[in-house]
């Protein structure tokens, strides 16, 4: 509710607060469902919040007819809808409440007992269920965080970068400047006699000062030079290792944030037409994970650079291989395999861990958007 509206106080009193429903909560990312989605919000119960849409699905039937009806009667005719659909509503409220009380009676009854059957198995409690919630929570809002320590060493070798790039061109300039022959220039022979010896002394002497300076300019900064790049190499190696990071911890968030999306397409008495509605948002989104595999190989190749180490990248069409010689062409694996070792990878750079049970059945569909 906007800070501004007149009613944003008498919002906030009731504690009310905005949702998606659950059928189209389930096409959010995970981590919006942690937080938003209503089968996590207390308060909520049994409540699907598709009043609105049923709303409209049945205003539907009425399109046709006041489609081409006045504006008089159009506004007559979804006016008496409405009246009709609140006097059906009103008789049939005392069969969705006790439909409600019946339902809630049926899980207490069955579910409460298979509950703590479980919990005694798993030797847990209450607690940890609302414990493991919590750190779910934490885990995904903290998932592909981007760090920001030494923040002043990246951006000063970012500044180098650009200053070493303009002293190029400044250079090139200069050079093109010094090496050009103005249009009335006469050419003297070094043998010819001097017309004054006087100024080829002095210009002697110029030269040697010259050469003089430009050589100790020279030791001058190379001996800078040596001292920035021990730093500038460091802060170098930890910007490629950085970017490389950070490329592979936001594919294992995608990633991981896939599997649980998927991993409620697989559970029982999902509805079909939720799991289709589910899978062809998470084709949609599978873009995301392409580019990200493009950014985690670029940042491979740039950290190849450093370390010579030879390390798995993501290739499109569901294959991995390494960024080696052609000797390790031949040590190609599918992305089922890799993609264990890639979580495997990003899991020792978080603190947390995340297990998904029986993710053989996301395979075929990880390879297929990847």
């Amino acid at each position: 509710m906007p800070p501004w509206s007149c009613l944003s106080v008498e919002f906030k009193r009731q504690g009310c607060r905005c949702l998606v429903n659950t059928f189209h909560g389930y096409s959010h990312s995970h981590k919006c469902q942690t937080q938003n989605h209503p089968t996590v919000i207390k308060g909520a119960g049994l409540e699907d919040f598709k009043g609105i849409e049923r709303i409209f699905s049945g205003l539907n039937q009425l399109a046709s007819v006041i489609r081409y009806a006045s504006k008089y009667h159009r506004r007559v005719l979804i006016d008496l809808y409405f009246k009709q659909w609140d006097e059906d509503k009103y008789v049939s409220l005392v069969g969705i409440i006790y439909g409600n009380y019946r339902q809630v009676l049926q899980i207490i009854e069955e579910e409460t007992p298979l509950l703590e059957e479980t919990l005694q198995t798993l030797g847990c409690t209450v607690d940890d269920l609302a414990k493991w919630e919590g750190e779910e929570v934490q885990y995904f809002a903290a998932l592909g965080r981007k760090d920001a320590r030494d923040i002043h060493a990246t951006e000063y070798v970012r500044l180098l970068q650009q200053l070493q790039k303009l002293e190029d061109r400044s250079a090139a300039s200069m050079a093109a400047f010094m090496t050009s022959i103005p249009d009335d220039y006469t050419y003297t022979s070094p043998t010819a006699p001097a017309s004054n010896p006087q100024y080829y002394a002095d210009a002697a002497r110029t030269r040697r000062l010259e050469s003089e300076r430009r050589l100790r300019r020279e030791k001058h900064d190379s001996i800078l030079r040596d001292i920035i790049a021990m730093e500038y190499i460091k802060t170098m190696k930890y910007i490629t290792e950085r970017e490389y990071i950070l490329a592979l911890e936001n594919l294992h968030r995608l990633v991981v944030q896939r599997l649980f999306e998927l991993h409620t397409m697989n559970i029982s008495q999902t509805a079909y037409k939720v799991c289709t509605y589910i899978a062809k948002n998470l084709q949609k989104q599978s873009k995301a994970i392409q580019n990200t595999v493009k950014k985690y190989n670029t940042a491979i190749h740039e950290l190849d650079r450093f370390t010579g180490e030879r390390i798995p990248g993501v290739h499109k069409g569901g294959k991995v291989v390494n960024h080696s010689e052609a000797e390790h062409d031949g040590l190609e694996r599918t992305v089922g395999i890799e993609l264990e070792e890639l979580q495997q990878d990003a899991q020792d750079l978080v603190a947390d861990d995340v297990e998904v049970e029986d993710t053989s059945w996301v395979l075929e569909f990880t390879m297929n958007i990847v």
